[in-house]
């Protein structure tokens, strides 16, 4: 058989067969590769063919395109390929032929065949798993429109997917997060990007969601976006946990140091840009280490709790009762300055109300000193200040019957003061 015969039977083959040489440049081609490709011989001759690849099939390419050489043939290898018709899946096997110093590879389009098989009961198994999984996967056309959803949509969301199927992933997104999800789409890279948006359920409320999304709009089978959904509750009440614990303290539960911090540098800046009027308090309990001495910690602990939520009770929304450390708690007051005192006395007041411990009344006092914040105040000088004011008060308050703590105790029968 003449090489016209041969070269015959190469133009006949149904699969595009190219031949390209040690650059990768396309030297020949039959009529099959002008069809699939949708380019005349004449205009593609000389052209790399690295350019017809998809940019994330390139270093597979080229990896397979060296392991080609010294075989008969290399092993077959599935591409995305552009063709004037768009993006197209195939399947290419290459075999070098050294007389000629070319690489001839046979291309056969997978595109349609592909798409009978995702369709067919040959993925039956993969789909159940999909549907039956935990997590939310839906594929979404080009547009955003909702083609498929797995089961988890009504199970997580009470949503039916065939109800839904067409319309846009914004509908079941919470209104507010759509702009989030808008500026991903809009940019659409490869690979994949996360996003934490709420999902909103047929029953009208929402759920926090953290969706992985893919960009296969070049893929010639799915032509869409492939995304993946974890529903992240649990998540964040975990991290709210966190931050409450980073901010509390560990006894009370009243606001920590930290936050203490935090709060008067913020009420600080009110004073200086708006002039709001603050008032910061220390409060100290009289002699707590004898009641932590002779009732033990435990009862001290409890004393400290109750101490913390009457001094919270005495206070108005929006100020904080914070403890500072040990048996001292900081009040932080939206007060002018001449309603400070009438602050402290009611402290007073609420730390004066007898405790009931295990064997009877316990009573308690605590020393109260207060300062009015100003421009000049810094979140350390303005709780300096207070607690100086403080030690003046407690020092005062030293008098017989005033400061420490009573036992009141039931007298009994065995009682030796009987």
């Amino acid at each position: 058989m003449g090489d016209d015969a041969r070269l015959r039977l190469l133009e006949g083959l149904p699969d595009a067969v190219l031949a390209l040489d040690v650059e990768f440049r396309v030297v020949w081609g039959n009529a099959a590769a002008e069809r699939l490709f949708g380019l005349r011989l004449a205009d593609w001759l000389g052209a790399s063919a690295v350019e017809m690849l998809h940019p994330d099939d390139a270093a597979f390419a080229a990896a397979s395109m060296e392991t080609v050489q010294g075989k008969t043939a290399g092993s077959p290898v599935e591409l995305r390929v552009q063709t004037a018709g768009g993006w197209r899946l195939v399947a290419v096997v290459g075999a070098p032929v050294p007389d000629l110093g070319v690489v001839v590879f046979c291309i056969r389009d997978l595109t349609e065949r592909r798409r009978w098989e995702v369709a067919g009961d040959e993925v039956s198994m993969v789909r159940s798993l999909v549907h039956n999984s935990a997590a939310l996967t839906m594929l979404l056309s080009a547009a955003g429109g909702i083609r498929s959803a797995s089961g988890a949509l009504t199970r997580s969301l009470g949503w039916d997917p065939e109800q839904i199927q067409g319309d846009e992933l914004m509908s079941i997104v919470h209104p507010d997060d759509r702009a989030a999800l808008t500026r991903v789409f809009a940019r659409p890279s490869r690979g994949q990007v996360c996003v934490e948006v709420r999902m909103r359920t047929r029953a009208g409320g929402s759920v926090p969601y953290e969706l992985s999304i893919v960009n296969l709009l070049d893929d010639p089978v799915v032509h869409g976006f492939v995304i993946s959904g974890h529903d992240i509750t649990q998540l964040r009440d975990a991290q709210r946990r966190l931050e409450e614990l980073a901010n509390r303290d560990a006894l009370t539960g009243l606001p920590n140091r930290a936050f203490l911090d935090r709060h008067v540098a913020g009420a600080l800046h009110r004073v200086r840009t708006a002039g709001h009027p603050v008032v910061v308090a220390f409060v100290d309990l009289d002699r707590f280490k004898p009641i932590n001495d002779r009732f033990g910690h435990d009862i001290g602990d409890q004393l400290l709790c109750l101490v913390g939520a009457r001094l919270a009770g005495a206070v108005r929304d929006g100020d904080i009762v914070a403890r500072f450390g040990g048996d001292e708690f900081v009040v932080v007051a939206s007060l002018p300055a001449d309603e400070a005192p009438a602050l402290a006395a009611r402290l007073e007041l609420a730390v004066a109300e007898p405790f009931q411990g295990p064997d009877g009344a316990i009573r308690v006092s605590a020393s109260v000193g207060w300062a009015v914040a100003s421009s000049t105040h810094t979140v350390a000088s303005l709780i300096s200040e207070a607690d100086a004011r403080m030690y003046v008060a407690k020092r005062s308050g030293m008098e017989p019957g005033l400061g420490g703590y009573e036992m009141r105790r039931p007298l009994t029968d065995a009682d030796p003061r009987r």
